[in-house]
């Protein structure tokens, strides 16, 4: 008995103080508001909205010095309706990370360790107001690609300021009719992203690129290409951003082959406990050769505590600035809590 314990012993001490596991953290954010939204010709409708609600699991296994295996769930919870999304997770990976960066796969959006380099960039440079939800949305509106499946991301490790971020997936259509019963398949697309942040002192700045490659060249309206650069610089008082982009897509006589967005904006301190944000964006309608969508936003959340937040938030959004009517103005006010 002695001997075996003291067997058991040793193999105790003798294991890594690195080996095992880490860290397992649960966290989300509960977002739900009232939304009050007057509706050009279709008059004045309230409902409860919520905001982009999620909870998740990460956790970290240290495998050797500087070595260390990474995992993540991350899904949606409609926290009005109680129901979920489709599909289920918002992310899905299994990782390693080292001293040479952070590789991941699965289903990647900004919330992996890697993040989504367009909308990473977006989230480091600019501040939203309240949140990117419900009425004040700003990652559709822009076409920041941040959500894709069978997807493989990477994130260098930060160098003097800078970090590059990277992200390829492939649509693989394994539910297709064709794939099962071994016939031909459907093209298939290739999405490439990459970025290149800094962070130093008062200023950020990213330059994003993006492209679509479709098996066989693309296809009329085919989204194609992207370049994005945002910047900010915090004075003492305020915050000021600004973001620009050119999407390319795969024109008809009729449409846009470039649409060239913006948002700018500013973010200062009511009082200790009081933030006020107020952001204005354009971008063109690429199916059309003269219109675009105009969007102004803004608000203040109130600090509760580091984890509870309320807000009120206004947002005036224009369809088609070239044709009459097509406004939605919109007021919503609620609570966030983080944990």
């Amino acid at each position: 008995m002695h001997i075996c314990l003291a067997v058991v012993m040793s193999f105790v001490v003798a294991i890594p103080a690195w080996a095992g596991d880490d860290a397992l953290l649960l966290y989300g954010r509960l977002d739900v508001g009232v939304d009050v939204a007057d509706v050009s010709g279709q008059g004045r409708h309230t409902a409860m909205v919520d905001n982009n609600s999620h909870m998740g699991l990460i956790t970290r296994d240290t495998l050797a010095p500087g070595l260390a295996a990474i995992g993540g769930l991350d899904w949606s919870i409609l926290v009005d309706s109680g129901a979920g999304s489709t599909p289920a997770y918002r992310n899905s990976y299994v990782g390693l990370a080292g001293a040479y960066g952070t590789v991941v796969a699965g289903r990647l959006d900004f919330g992996v360790p890697t993040g989504a380099p367009a909308y990473t960039a977006m989230l480091n440079d600019i501040s939203l107001v309240a949140h990117d939800g419900g009425a004040t949305t700003v990652a559709n509106f822009l076409n920041l690609r941040n959500r894709v499946s069978n997807a493989v991301g990477y994130m260098s490790p930060e160098f003097d300021g800078y970090t590059l971020r990277a992200r390829y997936n492939r649509s693989t259509p394994q539910t297709d009719p064709g794939y099962l019963a071994g016939g031909p398949l459907p093209p298939r697309l290739g999405q490439s992203d990459l970025s290149l942040g800094y962070e130093g002192g008062p200023v950020t700045a990213s330059l994003a690129y993006a492209r679509d490659d479709r098996q066989g060249g693309p296809q009329p309206q085919d989204f194609r290409a992207k370049w994005q650069a945002s910047g900010s610089y915090a004075l003492p008082a305020v915050r000021l951003y600004a973001m620009a982009g050119d999407d390319r897509y795969q024109n008809t006589p009729a449409t846009r082959s470039h649409v060239r967005y913006w948002l700018t904006g500013i973010s200062l301190p009511v009082s200790d406990l009081l933030q006020l944000t107020v952001n204005g964006m354009r971008r063109p309608l690429q199916n059309e050769l003269r219109g675009g969508a105009a969007n102004v936003q803004g608000g203040v959340v109130y600090f509760f505590s580091v984890r509870v937040r309320g807000f009120l938030v206004c947002d005036r959004m224009v369809a088609d600035d070239h044709l009459p009517g097509g406004i939605t103005r919109t007021v919503s006010t609620g609570l966030q809590y983080r944990f």
